[in-house]
């Protein structure tokens, strides 16, 4: 009983209390700024960061160009970059003057070379099709 008399004590308070405030109007930019942040939110909810290639992809990656470099290294005689077939006669002709004579290149270093730039090719490929999908309409 007590319990009713306290909730229609306090009920007789708000009421009176909400009577004496005076009434606020908002302002006429108010739906407008209101619009504006949940746009944001759903922005920010939409364009969240995600890796071009997953986790079992970079896995894949790693295989495959692990079983290359393992294959090239195991089957490969130390000249595995020769050209026996083509006749390279023709720069003989061209007097450099042992311009690179004291310049070699390792055969590691031409690995390093075409993967990398096999793997910016790879990257191009990622991009563009991760762009289209992203920008059509």
């Amino acid at each position: 009983m007590e319990k009713n008399k306290n909730s229609f004590r306090e009920e007789d308070f708000v009421k009176k209390y909400l009577q004496e405030l005076p009434l606020e109007e908002t302002s006429e930019k108010f739906t407008a700024l209101l619009m504006g942040v949940i746009l944001k939110e759903k922005r920010l909810k939409i364009f969240q960061n995600q890796p071009l290639i997953s986790k079992p992809w970079w896995l894949a990656i790693t295989v495959f160009v692990s079983a290359c470099l393992f294959v090239v290294f195991k089957f490969s005689e130390n000249n595995f970059l020769t050209f026996s077939s083509l006749d390279f006669n023709f720069l003989q002709k061209i007097a450099l003057s042992n311009l690179f004579a004291s310049f070699s290149i390792s055969s590691s270093l031409v690995y390093i070379f075409g993967f990398f730039t096999l793997m910016i090719f790879v990257q191009l490929v990622f991009l563009k099709n991760y762009l289209n999908k992203r920008y059509s309409l």
